[in-house]
């Protein structure tokens, strides 16, 4: 692959990853195992769910595994087609009864989520364009490489043009690159309460999809006297791609989903 700059390879990945998830099955059926931990209170459930979603607005029908019940709701955490590179809000909590809750919406904590994507600068003859990131400082991790069947590793740092009077408290630190498609493998988000985000991506036929997800975070009690840290690690499997409905339930919307617009 032709020689990048952090930030370019950056924004390359993430417009690739908006295009895939342009483009996502309308339907996907999956099993999703969860794994959820609480130490502190030594604490630990496993959850299997067979799951139907419609990507658009990533409702979902969840039924607990072997002969639980079903529900309607958004995928726990993610949705198998989620594209880590975008702006998202991730919901998580604990009840008193150490049940753990998780889901993703749009970045204002409702809607659908937004990919982030850049514009491709087409400079004039004889001009050179040098492009930087606004909102993050962006290097090579020391195992990244530039292989055509290698892994790029990209380490990112927030910068104070988005973390000043900012509400979030959460940001990308780490992308793992698939060469060969440009697509991120792996993507890690930081924050503070020790909340950790991680998503693993590989192909099943030719879709790009999600196969594991993690996340962990510190919840404090009042004055931040008792505290509980707690994780979710969910793994995806035997999926089924459609264009139309597996369940009646859940039929096309009257509308499709907004599309993406540029990032500046």
């Amino acid at each position: 692959m032709p020689a990048l700059t952090p930030d370019v390879a950056f924004e390359q990945v993430a417009n690739a990853a908006a295009a895939r998830w342009a483009t996502r099955p309308a339907y996907v059926t999956y099993v999703a195992r969860t794994h959820i931990e609480a130490p502190r209170v030594n604490r630990k459930q496993d959850v299997d769910r067979r799951v139907v979603v419609r990507t658009a607005d990533d409702l979902a029908i969840l039924k607990d595994l072997p002969n639980g019940g079903e529900s309607f709701a958004r995928p726990f955490p993610i949705s198998p087609t989620f594209d880590a590179l975008s702006y998202f809000r991730l919901n998580t909590n604990v009840n008193w009864h150490l049940q753990v809750f998780a889901s993703t919406t749009g970045p204002f904590g409702d809607g659908q989520i937004i990919p982030i994507t850049f514009k491709d600068p087409k400079p004039n003859e004889n001009e050179v364009v040098v492009t930087t990131l606004r909102f993050y400082y962006p290097k090579f991790a020391p195992d990244s490489s530039d292989a055509p069947d290698g892994h790029m590793h990209l380490v990112l740092k927030a910068l104070p043009t988005l973390t000043n009077d900012s509400g979030s408290d959460f940001y990308i630190t780490d992308v793992v690159v698939d060469n060969a498609t440009m697509l991120p493998l792996k993507v890690t988000y930081e924050g503070k309460d020790d909340r950790r985000f991680v998503v693993d991506y590989g192909f099943v036929g030719g879709t790009w999809i999600v196969q594991h997800a993690f996340f962990e975070q510190t919840a404090y009690g009042l004055a931040k006297i008792s505290r509980v840290h707690y994780s979710g690690d969910v793994t995806f499997s035997d999926y089924q791609f459609s264009s139309t409905p597996p369940d009646s339930r859940l039929p096309p919307l009257a509308t499709p989903a907004p599309a993406t617009t540029p990032s500046t």
